[in-house]
């Protein structure tokens, strides 16, 4: 009797201890209603991932990957591990990262303290650009514009014989282009040359045309004036013989003539 009193007891105890352990999980998880989640959800996914490209002063690169704007009752997690909690702080800063061309997860949980206590919420993902450490090359300074010279290059460069090989085929065929391009821009410059010299000329011949024109018309004119003017005089002196009594025009004339007669016997 003793024992199976023992037994309870013990029964009792374990009983009492497994409900102080687990019921305040168990009762996050019965309240953790279909609307609470997705509003938990929704926060985790307003929240931003980014990243920052870094060169140092010595020429060194690497990435900064940002993850801000977290609210309270999101834990953010990235590979198993805890990176921070919005109840703690609103920014979360991964510096020193050198790994590019990587996609960077980052996953959201609920923070405990919240009713879906420990659930995963959202997933983000993020893909770091791959850096082409060969767009720092001295050839790259004059062939910025040559493919294996973009900072962010995706492909694979092998060595260094590969990018010289390269770079080598791709000044050779961009030389052969623009002398093959050479006579098109003569001709080109040819037909422009041309041009401007006919629309001068005919510049030029529309102003002597134009002066021409004024000139005649201005010569016409004046012409016209004296024609006018003279045919005015003839008509006046017209009138003025008209006006004038022939037995006083007889008069004078024989008057003139004795005065000539006169003188030449004078002189005999």
């Amino acid at each position: 009797m003793k024992n199976k009193k023992t037994i309870l007891l013990i029964i009792f105890l374990l009983t009492i201890s497994v409900v102080f352990i687990f019921l305040p999980h168990a009762d996050a998880r019965i309240v953790c209603t279909k609307t609470e989640k997705n509003n938990l959800k929704n926060k985790a996914y307003k929240t931003n991932l980014s990243y920052i490209f870094v060169t140092t002063e010595k020429g060194d690169h690497y990435f900064q990957i940002v993850i801000d704007n977290i609210p309270e009752g999101i834990e953010v997690r990235m590979g198993g591990s805890t990176l921070g909690k919005g109840s703690e702080k609103k920014k979360i800063v991964i510096d020193q990262y050198h790994s590019s061309g990587e996609e960077i997860v980052i996953d959201f949980y609920s923070e405990y303290g919240e009713a879906c206590v420990g659930q995963k919420l959202y997933t983000k993902r993020l893909t770091l650009p791959k850096y082409n450490s060969y767009s720092e090359r001295e050839e790259c300074i004059e062939y910025e514009e040559f493919e294996l010279c973009n900072k962010w290059y995706k492909g694979n460069i092998p060595d260094d014989e590969y990018f010289i090989t390269k770079l080598n085929d791709y000044i050779y065929h961009r030389n052969e282009k623009n002398t093959r391009e050479d006579p098109i821009d003569k001709q080109e410059n040819n037909s422009n040359i041309l041009t401007y010299v006919v629309v001068f000329v005919a510049v030029v011949a529309t102003g002597v045309l134009a002066y021409q024109i004024k000139y005649r018309t201005k010569h016409r004119k004046i012409k016209k004036e004296l024609s006018e003017s003279n045919k005015d005089k003839i008509i006046t002196d017209n009138d003025v013989n008209k006006n004038i009594n022939p037995m006083v025009l007889n008069h004078n004339i024989g008057t003139n003539n004795n005065k000539h007669n006169n003188n030449n016997k004078n002189q005999k």
